[in-house]
């Protein structure tokens, strides 16, 4: 059986020994490590490095999400710069983060910015709206990739589930309702 790094109990013992201890005190630390790998049930050499290698993935998964994310922002930047030159004045929510939830879902090349006044909201039919009480508007594809974004921070789980299942019956071809997000 091994113990520790060593194959044999004996190899434990000799290893100690060159250490500079003395046979007794090489036997005493060998049983210690073994009595511990029965109790503790320690990981073998192959299962450690088993281990490393996942947590060096998901550290690795964890950089390339922190990285699409801070591209994302800088395109969403761009894109609000852009519309700040053209329109002569910045986006009415640029002060705001949420927004940025769009494009961490992959919506980013569909995105369009979406305004919608008070009085054209008003013209719009209920069937617009993806709950009851004209809440979550989804009558154009910027509306509606907003809503999923709106409610998937505000909402229960149920109004989840409906803003989803609304949107995605009029826009299958959205990110969110194409992987399951």
């Amino acid at each position: 059986m091994p113990v520790g790094p060593y194959k044999t109990f004996d190899e434990c013992v000799a290893a100690q020994k060159r250490k500079g201890h003395d046979d007794e005190s090489a036997r005493k630390i060998c049983g210690a490590i073994e009595k511990n790998m029965r109790n503790e049930k320690m990981a073998s050499a192959e299962e450690i490095r088993k281990k490393r290698k996942e947590v060096a993935a998901m550290a690795m998964e964890d950089e390339l999400r922190y990285l699409k994310t801070s591209i994302a922002s800088r395109e969403l930047r761009i894109m609000e710069l852009q519309y700040e030159h053209e329109n002569g004045h910045k986006l009415p929510y640029a002060e705001n983060e949420d927004y940025r939830y769009l494009f961490e879902e992959g919506y980013v090349e569909n995105f369009k910015f979406a305004d919608l006044s008070t009085a054209d909201r008003n013209k719009l039919p209920d069937s617009a709206f993806a709950l009851s009480g004209r809440r979550y508007p989804i009558h154009d594809r910027a509306h509606a990739a907003n809503a999923l974004a709106r409610v998937s921070q505000h909402g229960t789980p149920e109004e989840k589930a409906k803003v989803k299942a609304a949107v995605c019956k009029k826009y299958p071809d959205l990110p969110a309702c194409k992987g399951g997000k």
